[in-house]
């Protein structure tokens, strides 16, 4: 019979693992503080960007990640402000050498 060991995981604190799992978070709460701002249901902001609610849902809930820059240049326009301004809060992540 095998021992498995036991392990003090108390000590293990659940977040981000590195400055990209850090922007994603931002980027989900950024897209829906100005959907919420210009009064868009999930359903009306995936219709203007062309997607479903729930597909819209994910890039909010940061379930879905790493947006290309047309998607989100796509969902700035939906939202009728620039690419600019939906990023204002999100800050860059540069990959590690």
């Amino acid at each position: 019979m095998t021992e498995v060991a036991n392990i003090d995981d108390s000590a293990l604190v659940a977040g981000p693992l590195n400055a990209y799992d850090e922007a994603v978070p931002a980027f989900a709460d950024r897209l829906r503080q100005v959907r919420e701002e210009k009064g868009l249901s999930l359903a009306e902001a995936g219709d203007r960007a062309g997607m479903t609610r729930q597909n819209w849902h994910q890039y909010e809930s940061g379930r879905r990640t790493n947006p290309s820059l047309s998607v989100m240049s796509v969902m700035a326009r939906a939202l009728g402000v620039s690419l600019q301004k939906l990023l204002a809060d999100v800050d860059p992540v540069y990959p590690e050498d």
